[in-house]
């Protein structure tokens, strides 16, 4: 996994949330930097129609975790998660900002980029959680919000450092350990 990303806004000012990138699309926001935009509110994003003004946006979509279905009494999923991101890359969209309604936490899925996405329309997805408030903020903003995506250090792993001045020979075997 990458480090989250830090998502700021024109609403929330210096307040930055975490985002996760979604690191199966073709386009990775490590590879392109910070990305900004003006946001487009697609809402469920169902509907191409949700989509007629997302063209050179950052579309913002609520994603329903489809791990619930079945498990949470009356939790449904509108439409795939797929289907969102197709749409919004099928109309332009330069980013797609997905607010996660789920219990958990943002994770990376469907873990494949969609099919139906021409060349030319890849874009970068980041996903926030429904619980932080962001997309209640950009949607209760007066006039157009704006965005930034910006990613952090990627940070996997660990490093071990060992001073090779300090061994010693602990089994007698002429070699030091």
């Amino acid at each position: 996994p990458n480090s989250p990303v830090s998502v700021t806004s024109s609403e929330t000012g210096a307040t930055a949330y975490n985002g996760l990138h979604e690191p199966w699309m073709p386009m990775d926001l490590y590879d392109t930097g910070a990305i900004s935009g003006d946001v487009w509110d697609a809402g469920d994003g169902c509907q191409l129609a949700d989509y007629s003004g997302a063209a050179g946006m950052v579309t913002l979509v609520d994603t329903v975790d489809p791990f619930y279905e079945g498990i949470i009494d009356g939790w449904t999923v509108p439409c795939s998660f797929d289907s969102q991101i197709r749409r919004a890359a099928n109309n332009g969209a330069t980013a797609l900002l997905s607010n996660l309604i789920s219990p958990d936490d943002p994770f990376p899925f469907p873990f494949q980029a969609p099919t139906g996405i021409a060349t030319g329309e890849d874009m970068v997805v980041v996903q926030v959680a429904d619980a932080d408030g962001l997309s209640e903020a950009l949607r209760g903003a007066g006039a157009t919000p704006s965005v930034t995506m910006t990613p952090n250090t990627p940070s996997v792993g660990y490093v071990r450092i060992f001073d090779e001045s300090q061994l010693t020979d602990l089994d007698g075997d002429g070699s030091a350990e």
